[in-house]
């Protein structure tokens, strides 16, 4: 559940990235082009509000599943939905010039593209926080449940190889 919470997100971020090129191209000055994907990413701060609940339960019954109380899931959720949030905000990001304004090339038109740069400490939050991920991704996903009784109840897989 954690993959896949991750990968469609993942897939919003990249469809604000690709689906703002006439944005940008049409945008009179950098800041313009900065406010349209801020209004991109606030979409992306809704549907992580949408996936967060279930991805919470899920992740949490499968910890424990595995006898563990789950507050590594809750320091996860907290540190994505902070870090959707500031790029949500784009604090810190500066305006990034992209492309070439000089004559076309090869049958290629020239463009300039504003981007929205982030700063070197968000890059090494997601970073970090990509780490974190991983590190869920195998304790949820490939570690066996806690077999027979634990803290939290009984065994929820059926009969292993009895």
């Amino acid at each position: 559940m954690a993959a896949l919470f991750a990968v469609t997100v993942g897939l919003l971020w990249a469809s604000s990235w690709f689906g703002l090129g006439p944005w940008y191209q049409q945008a009179n000055g950098s800041q313009a082009a900065i406010d349209a994907f801020g209004s991109i990413g606030w979409y992306g701060v809704g549907l992580t509000l949408v996936l967060a609940f279930p991805y919470y339960a899920v992740s949490i019954k499968r910890r424990h599943d595995r006898g563990s109380s789950g507050h590594d899931v809750t320091v996860y959720l907290v540190l994505l939905v902070a870090q959707v949030l500031w790029r949500a905000t784009q604090l810190g990001f500066t305006p990034a010039e992209v492309g070439s304004p000089s004559a076309p090339q090869n049958g290629f038109s020239s463009f300039i593209i504003w981007m929205p740069q982030p700063p070197s400490a968000y890059s090494a939050y997601s970073v970090l926080l990509g780490v974190y991920a991983l590190y869920l991704v195998v304790v949820l996903g490939f570690m066996d449940g806690t077999r027979g009784v634990n803290r939290y109840g009984d065994d929820m897989a059926p009969a292993r190889g009895k």
